[in-house]
């Protein structure tokens, strides 16, 4: 021990500091080994140095006035570095890096959390490594949940950026885009707008792939089970919405009282009102629906379609209608009246689905009963008519209007001529008496079934509502 007018000495002879303790770099297992115990204006503190190779100096210090890292604080310091590790302030805030800390924790530069983290793997600068979960305004993060935000009245903000700023995109990252707007997912090789994009289709179990969805309103799903969007049988492609299930069926097809919803072959329709007294005839498992006459089975009549003619040039009832489903075609019609007076009505086929009508070969003959008492027969086409002649001087008005059926095959074999047998009720032209019809008719000018039928007047319009059945069996 030596002492001097600076300190006393210990294992030193010329002590620099009140207290200085020395031990010629050996490490003897206790008591102090190379420290340096001072206290100056600026500085009280503990010098720990260690002179062998590689060895550091640090100080331990309470900061005065002049130390440089503000006053009353503890300070660990790296004086070979000159660079103060720690340092408590003196209202208790501590930094890691940084000598003003303004937190309770201030750490400049990057933190790892973890017995597998911490001491093995480094954080990224100035950023952190959590190994466990994180809960922020919770001290019980949901199981399973990586990051629990449990606040109710706030929310996350998200990274924002253009699309040129967007980070190299991994599966599952998240930001907001400012230039779109809009946030965007990354997935599937590219970065993807949440909310927008294609729909081609909505599938059973499948979910939305491609396609654009037109239009506004809100889509809902009621708790009923499977529920499927209905395609628009109109062509457009908007999605029909509604409030209700039952209002998504009336926008989609079906609005009309009395309509039938069902699936065709492809895709949901809808089957218009019949008349009064029809009834619903399935076709079978294979087969759509149709509207009959009488109590159905295998001999009823199956409606096929209806015109409803206002001054029409003629009613035609073509190759959409008649087709090899059936052998045998009814045509009722009521309300029927010509535009022009004393006229004569007609029927012609076609073998091109009404492009061009055959104007020859129709044989006819038609029987009259008028109903002032008189009858005879008024028309024995012969052979070579342009038409089959179904009533002659017909007149009437809206308000004193005839009806009638027309019935014709069409031939099963190929060496049969199309045949054709009517009763009409018409008023005479004038109008005079009411008339009563019956007649029959052949095309005798090829055999084998024809496409396209039409009814008209031999001059001026025709009105009433005509109705197009198909008959089952024999």
């Amino acid at each position: 021990m030596r002492v001097n007018g600076t300190g006393v000495g210990i294992g030193t002879t010329a002590p620099v500091f009140p207290l200085h303790v020395y031990n010629h770099g050996v490490d003897t297992g206790y008591g102090l080994a190379g420290e340096e115990i001072y206290s100056s204006s600026f500085e009280a503190g503990l010098l720990l140095n260690n002179a062998a190779t590689g060895g550091h100096k640090y100080n331990i210090f309470s900061s005065g006035g002049g130390s440089g890292v503000g006053n009353g604080n503890l300070a660990f310091a790296d004086v070979t570095n000159q660079s103060t590790r720690v340092l408590i302030s003196s209202s208790g805030n501590v930094g890691i890096g940084v000598t003003t800390p303004q937190s309770k924790l201030d750490v400049s530069g990057g933190v790892a959390v973890g017995a597998s983290y911490a001491g093995v793997t480094a954080a990224p600068t100035n950023g952190a490594i959590i190994q466990g979960a994180v809960g922020i305004g919770t001290n019980a993060p949901t199981a399973g949940a990586a990051l629990d935000l449990s606040y109710n009245s706030n929310s996350m903000l998200l990274p924002t950026g253009t699309s040129g700023q967007r980070p190299t995109g991994v599966v599952g990252m998240m930001r907001y885009n400012s230039a779109i707007p809009g946030v965007e997912t990354y997935y599937n090789g590219s970065w993807n707008t949440l909310g927008t994009g294609s729909i081609t289709s909505i599938a059973t179990n499948n979910g939305i792939t491609g396609g654009t969805i037109v239009g506004s309103g809100t889509i809902g799903l009621a708790p009923i089970g499977t529920v499927q969007l209905l395609a628009n049988p109109t062509g457009s492609s908007a999605v029909p919405v509604g409030t209700s299930l039952s209002a998504v069926i009336d926008n989609a097809a079906c609005s009309t009282q009395g309509s039938i919803f069902y699936r065709n072959g492809s895709s949901w329709t809808c089957l218009p009102p019949g008349t009064s007294g029809q009834v619903l005839q399935t076709q079978g498992a294979s087969a759509n629906p149709q509207w009959a006459v009488g109590g159905g089975g295998s001999s009823g009549m199956t409606l096929l379609a209806t015109v409803n003619a206002s001054g029409a040039s003629s009613v035609v009832f073509n190759s959409t209608h008649l087709t090899s489903t059936y052998n045998k075609y009814v045509i009722e019609f009521d309300s029927f009246y010509p535009s022009t007076d004393n006229v004569n009505f007609e029927l012609q086929i076609s073998n091109d689905n009404g492009s061009t009508w055959i104007s020859s070969s129709y044989d006819y003959a038609i029987y009259n009963h008028d109903w002032n008492g008189g009858s005879s027969v008024v028309g024995s086409g012969g052979t070579g008519n342009s038409f089959a002649l179904l009533a002659q001087g017909v007149g009437g008005t809206s308000n004193k209007v005839g009806q009638g059926t027309i019935k014709f095959s069409m031939p099963s074999a190929s060496a049969q001529y199309p045949v054709f047998d009517w009763k009409i009720m018409y008023w005479f032209h004038g109008p005079g008496a009411l008339e009563d019809i019956i007649g029959s008719g052949v095309y005798d000018g090829a055999t084998g079934a024809f496409n396209a039928v039409r009814i008209l007047m031999s001059s001026g319009n025709i009105n009433g509502n005509f109705h197009l059945y198909g008959l089952s069996g024999n």
